[in-house]
């Protein structure tokens, strides 16, 4: 929660994607990012991350089974942006 107390806005830019066919109804995307983290206090921090998703056909239409986010440093983002550190 107190992440979401100091932040005054993040934005996110989407680079180009990679995919991966692992099947025929099978496969795996990942997209990388970059993000601003907006502190209430106007400081503005610069971070990268990349958002990987498993994909899987079912019924000629393509749900995601599972994703997962990380970023590039995180911690060292936050405390940055959190007086104090996170």
């Amino acid at each position: 929660d107190s992440i979401w107390q100091a932040l005054g806005g993040v934005e996110t830019r989407l680079l180009p994607l990679r995919s991966r066919v692992l099947g025929p109804d099978l496969a795996v995307t990942m997209v990388p990012f970059t993000l601003t983290l907006t502190a209430k206090t106007g400081r503005q921090v610069a971070g990268q991350g990349v958002l990987t998703a498993m994909l899987q056909r079912r019924d000629g239409a393509w749900r995601l089974l599972r994703s997962h986010e990380s970023e590039l440093h995180r911690d060292q983002l936050l405390q940055q942006v959190m007086p104090g550190g996170p």
